[in-house]
Order: structure tokens, then C-alpha cells, then sequence
């Protein structure tokens, strides 16, 4: 396990002797507002309560000071999810409704659920979210051949009438996944402004890349409850 978590916001430094669930979200309560987390290098075991593990809802950085979570230099930060209870769904970062948003450089593994599970779950109309640098490996959903059982690397999965907008998802290695009915990056619903860049997805499954949209269970308004003014470029998709 990693021995240290650093926050960094405005002018004062926070500092934890060691890195529980817990004491993480404690870190990441005090750059809500914008600032940066670095992580020293360790593998963090996450999950155990069965629910999300990382909930960054309401998050809100600023342009000029996104809220930053990365390793510290030079340092290799694993987030393993196999120790989680097998409950019906599972994600290791959950954001709903936040804004300028930038997760770099980790890597998450070992994250399974029966029926849902995600590396990253992005929803309720959320705004300026990177997701960059990370590998994501070993996401597993219960009989992935059975109707509806659901894995993701990445969602972007929005029912809310407030567009989903500016997101990036950039130079991230995915790979040896089971997504069942579902795909390695997934964006679904009313988003606009996607940009998937560069990815490399490696035995998911399933498809790599699916931007969708008009699913009834989705944004209520029709006109909106579709994926729009996406870019997807770069990407390499095999399943070998």
C-alpha cells in the first residue's frame, strides 16, 4: 500500500501518514474547489463497501484551477479493486455534476460487479472532464454473456436535460477486460463534445469505442438524447 497522500490547494499543503478510503476522501475534500492531489506510489486497495469508491459528485474546479488527481513524479499509482465485495454494481471514480475535472496518469485494476461495473462513471450532465494517461485492466462483469450485464473502462452516460459537454479522453491503455453487453468507452445519452484521442483498447470483449444516443431510458428530451459534435481519432481497437 502506498504511504502518503498530498493535497495542494491554494497555498497550504495537506499531508496523511497513510491511505485508507477514508483518508482519501478527506484528501480530496480539501481541492473540491480546484487544486491538486498527488498520490505517492502504492497500490491502494478500494471497494471494499461495495459502492463507489472515489465519488467526486459535485466537484467543481475552475479553468484556471481544475481539480487535478495524479501520482506524485515519477511515481506508480495502482487503484486494485479485487478486494471489493461481488455486489450487483461497482465504480472506482463516480462524478455527477462536476466541472474541470482532470484525472492523469493511474491505474486501476481488479474492479468486478455482477451486473455493472465501471473504471470511471460519468454522469448528470458533467463538464470538463480529462481522463488521460491511466490504464485500466481487469474489469469484469458477472456472466458477461448474459442480456445486460454491463462492463465499462470509461462511461459517459447522461439523462439529464443539461448537456454533458467538453470532455476528453486521451492516451489511455485499456486492456483484458470482460464488458459483457457493453463497451471499453461508452458515451450515451445527451453529451456534446466529446473527444476520444489516441486510446488503445486490447482484449475488452466486446467494441471498443461506441458513441450512441436516442436509448428511451436516457435524456428525456429527444432532441437532445444523442451523442453530438464527438471526435474519435487516433484510437487503436483490437481484440488481441
Amino acid at each position: 500500500s502506498g504511504d502518503s497522500v498530498t493535497a495542494v490547494s491554494g497555498d497550504s499543503i495537506y499531508r496523511w501518514s497513510s491511505v485508507s478510503e477514508a483518508s482519501l476522501a478527506e484528501a480530496l475534500a480539501d481541492v473540491k474547489n480546484g487544486g491538486t492531489l498527488l498520490i505517492a506510489a502504492g497500490t491502494y486497495k478500494l471497494g471494499a463497501d461495495g459502492a463507489s469508491c472515489i465519488n467526486l459528485s459535485g466537484f467543481h474546479g475552475t479553468p484556471e484551477h481544475y481539480v487535478n488527481i495524479m501520482p506524485e513524479p515519477g511515481a506508480v499509482v495502482t487503484f486494485d479493486g479485487s478486494s471489493a465485495s461481488n455486489g450487483d454494481e461497482l465504480s472506482c471514480f463516480y462524478l455527477e455534476g462536476a466541472s474541470y475535472i482532470r484525472i492523469s496518469g493511474i491505474r486501476i485494476t481488479g474492479f468486478r460487479a455482477k451486473k455493472s461495473v465501471r473504471a470511471f462513471d460519468i454522469e448528470g450532465g458533467c463538464s470538463h472532464v480529462i481522463i488521460d494517461g491511466c490504464e485500466i485492466a481487469g474489469i469484469r462483469v458477472g456472466s458477461p454473456k448474459t442480456a445486460d450485464h454491463c462492463g465499462n473502462a470509461i462511461l459517459c452516460y447522461n439523462t439529464s436535460t443539461e448537456p454533458q459537454t467538453d470532455i476528453l479522453l486521451a492516451d489511455n491503455l485499456i486492456h483484458d477486460c470482460a464488458t459483457g453487453w457493453s463497451e471499453a468507452i461508452s458515451v450515451d445519452g445527451n453529451n456534446k463534445n466529446i473527444n476520444i484521442i489516441n486510446n488503445d483498447i486490447r482484449r475488452t470483449g466486446n467494441i471498443g469505442i461506441d458513441l450512441a444516443g436516442n436509448y428511451p431510458d436516457c435524456c428525456p428530451d429527444a432532441a437532445q438524447n444523442y451523442t453530438r459534435s464527438a471526435v474519435a481519432a487516433g484510437n487503436y481497437v483490437c481484440g488481441e
